[in-house]
């Protein structure tokens, strides 16, 4: 009997009930899709296509966990925004029915009836909004796919089933729990209190006092807003709560973006450096080239079955580029010997919480590209957490890559290494924030891998040059009878567009923002509309009265108008305490912070955008208002 009368209210009131289920439907879609964008991605936004799925290192190490972990900050913030939407609309759905409750209760309804029967069609009203935007968010991904697509990138479609299960989950309890509580208070409610609506029953204009009397001297507008925001305190709650998280969602994102951004960049300059030169064989520098592009490029993998670094016709004695150094253009010289290695992880003793000796580390094996150079002659600065090996430790450490240290170990620096072929063990004295690899690399003093490679102490296969910019074609004609001396195949090749291809892919990062700050924006528009109009049935009467007085339209805009930007600066000023805090905790322990004025700038920018989305949403409302004849307001 219950469900019967619940299905007929419901097809009754179907006009009235479609807004709640648009409402609903539109953020669980977005939510849905943005748990499918970021979830399929992986965060590797927008890469070529052709690519076979081989790079199996492929973008993750320390810049990946930055983005791994704004990404998992931003997928929290969207549920708390999902699950208050859906809160927010049950509390307006239990609340438009205060007449009918109160006529079923004039008529001697049983309490449980009243609430079984609006508790059962609030939870429809979600189960069909759920479900309709669970559709609409998959076919918006479909759209979207085949719009990257046309363009020749490549996004893989994979349906996670667990986030949105998830938030089905938390979503019903919060239409629920707020349905219960709320048609339990209503329900203890006499009549009179009850038709009362939003504004309370008991509500007096004395309550003018507790606004501040300054607020005067800005007009008679901004004083009406503020009478009206006190009148109809719950609905300001409820619409601050939902600002509060959306700026909140948009400032992290554009804040952890700027952040991130910029220190991938000055990690990626520091792990490769621009104005480079490469010398060696055409081979070991095509297959060297490539593995700094396996940073940004799933396709490419360069394994010991491709090359074997240490042919006899790759290397060459340095003494044969010695004249290098008697070039005024460059200014570096860095050589190195680089060969794959079979590596095995030692396990290593660390102390826990609670003080108790753990033992860390599970004896990975792998196959790993290992490099000796000189310390004192390298051509990279990398951002390093720890020491770099020295001569005085250079038989027993050395240094790794941060793709090698979060994967292939559990704390590196408490751990070392076993090169299996060799016998020898190394302590790992600190960890580079690498590209080349994709990190998957170490790092060793060159006359010590010399030695174990019973190698002379001047054979090497490749040598980097840092030479002053802009001097590219000077130094290349220089260096040429050089490299002559080298033997056949030898030669020289720049690095600089594998610099940039690695940047411009930390550019296409920043799309996955991109597109979480448009939809937040169109959440924000579709959001202070129904802020306004929402309840333009409580303010009608007062706006008819006004008009009918010789008030102008203009005056009805200003206060609408200044009740949005109350609501959006409240909003703006925890936003940008709140979204520093989450920046602080999660994102901002190793990277590069801006000036304080960046994220006040930010929140500034963002302010004033919603002021202007406020501004523009009132302009269908007051039609609405424009329109309605003087008579109406016997209708109301």
């Amino acid at each position: 009997m219950s469900f019967d009368f619940t299905l007929k209210d419901f097809y009754r009131k179907r006009r009235v009930n479609f807004p709640y289920i648009l409402t609903i439907s539109l953020i669980i879609a977005v939510s849905i899709f943005l748990i499918l964008f970021s979830t399929s991605l992986d965060l590797s936004v927008f890469i070529n296509q052709q690519r076979a799925y081989m790079n199996i290192y492929f973008f993750s190490g320390e810049i990946y966990n930055n983005y791994s972990e704004l990404s998992s900050i931003l997928i929290v913030l969207i549920f708390i925004l999902s699950v208050v939407f859906v809160m927010i609309i049950s509390f307006a759905f239990i609340s438009s029915k205060k007449k009918d409750i109160s006529i079923m209760k004039a008529f001697g309804t049983l309490p449980g009836r009243i609430y079984k029967f609006y508790l059962m069609e609030a939870y429809l009203i979600f189960l069909i909004a759920f479900a309709l935007g669970l559709g609409l968010g998959i076919i918006f991904y479909f759209i979207f796919l085949y719009i990257i697509n046309f363009f020749d990138f490549l996004i893989i479609f994979e349906f996670n089933i667990l986030l949105p299960l998830i938030l089905f989950i938390l979503s019903s309890l919060g239409c629920l729990t707020v349905s219960a509580i709320y048609i339990e208070r209503i329900a203890k409610k006499t009549i009179v209190q009850m038709i009362s609506r939003d504004i309370p029953y008991h509500f007096t204009a004395e309550r003018l006092k507790y606004i501040p009397k300054w607020l005067s001297y800005f007009g008679r507008n901004v004083k009406l807003s503020l009478l009206n925001i006190k009148r109809r305190k719950g609905k300001f709650k409820q619409y601050f709560v939902v600002f509060l998280i959306i700026l909140m969602i948009i400032f992290t994102v554009s804040l952890g973006a700027f952040v991130l951004r910029k220190t991938s960049k000055t990690w990626i300059n520091k792990a490769q450096g621009e104005d480079i030169i490469m010398i060696g064989h055409r081979d070991v520098l095509i297959a060297y080239a490539n593995m700094y592009s396996m940073f940004s490029n799933p396709d490419l993998l360069i394994h010991k079955y491709l090359i074997d670094f240490t042919d006899e016709k790759y290397i060459f004695n340095s003494t044969q580029i010695e004249g290098l150094q008697n070039i005024n253009s460059i200014l570096r010289v860095d050589k190195r010997l680089i060969k794959f290695c079979d590596l095995q992880e030692i396990q290593g003793i660390s102390t826990a919480e609670n003080g108790e000796i753990i033992t860390i580390g599970q004896n990975r094996f792998g196959n790993f590209p290992v490099i000796g150079l000189s310390f004192s002659t390298l051509v990279q600065f990398y951002e390093l957490n720890g020491y770099i090996f020295t001569q005085e430790n250079a038989n027993y450490t050395l240094t790794v890559g941060d793709g090698l240290a979060n994967n292939f170990f559990e704390d590196p620096l408490k751990q070392k290494v076993n090169f299996i072929n060799f016998g020898e063990q190394f302590f790992i004295s600190g960890v580079f924030i690498d590209t080349f690899y994709s990190g998957f690399a170490a790092y060793m003093d060159l006359n010590k891998f010399q030695s174990m490679l019973n190698l002379n102490s001047e054979d090497i296969n490749i040598a980097i040059i840092k030479i002053v910019p802009n001097t590219f074609e000077y130094t290349i004609s220089q260096i040429a009878p050089l490299i002559n001396t080298l033997g056949e195949n030898f030669m020289c090749i720049s690095l600089n567009y594998f610099f940039t291809e690695n940047i411009k892919f930390i550019d296409n990062l920043t799309w996955n923002n991109l597109i979480l700050i448009g939809l937040m924006a169109i959440v924000s528009i579709f959001s202070l509309y129904n802020f306004q109009k929402g309840d333009l049935t409580d303010k009608i009467k007062d706006f008819l009265v006004m008009r009918a007085i010789g008030s102008k339209l203009k005056n009805l805009r200003r206060i609408l108008f200044f009740e949005g930007v109350f609501i959006l600066i409240s909003a703006i000023i925890l936003t940008l305490a709140g979204g520093m805090i989450i920046n602080s905790l999660f994102l901002f322990d190793n990277v590069i912070l801006p000036p304080l004025y960046i994220p006040i700038l930010l929140a500034g920018l963002i302010l004033g955008f919603f002021i202007v989305l406020n501004y523009i949403s009132l302009i269908p409302i007051l039609k609405k208002i424009k329109t309605l004849p003087i008579r109406e307001i016997t209708t109301f």
